[in-house]
């Protein structure tokens, strides 16, 4: 079978596809005052197992750090400044 779509605009599978208003069931276009009506009737009425699908999403994890440097801002300081608080620019 397909995919459901759950709201509109949602991409399912690799497909856009305008399921019409949010909270709308994209089998018989019935509009739900919230999505949990909208799964309750799924799961009841339209399609049982949409409740359970999940999409197959890699997940990766994003780690910053900074280790700092001796140098203060990229900007050339005054000639006096630069010596005590050498900029990227200076060095």
């Amino acid at each position: 079978g397909g995919s459901a779509t759950f709201a509109a605009g949602r991409e399912v599978a690799g497909e856009a596809r305008d399921a019409g208003p949010p909270n709308a069931c994209c089998h018989c276009q019935a509009q739900f005052a919230s999505r949990n009506a909208l799964f309750r009737h799924l799961r009841e009425a339209c399609d049982p197992q949409a409740a359970r699908r999940t999409e197959d999403r890699a997940r990766i994890a994003l780690v910053v750090g900074y280790l700092g440097s001796r140098y203060h801002g990229s900007a050339l300081n005054e000639p006096g400044t630069e010596a005590a608080r050498p900029t990227v620019e200076g060095a």
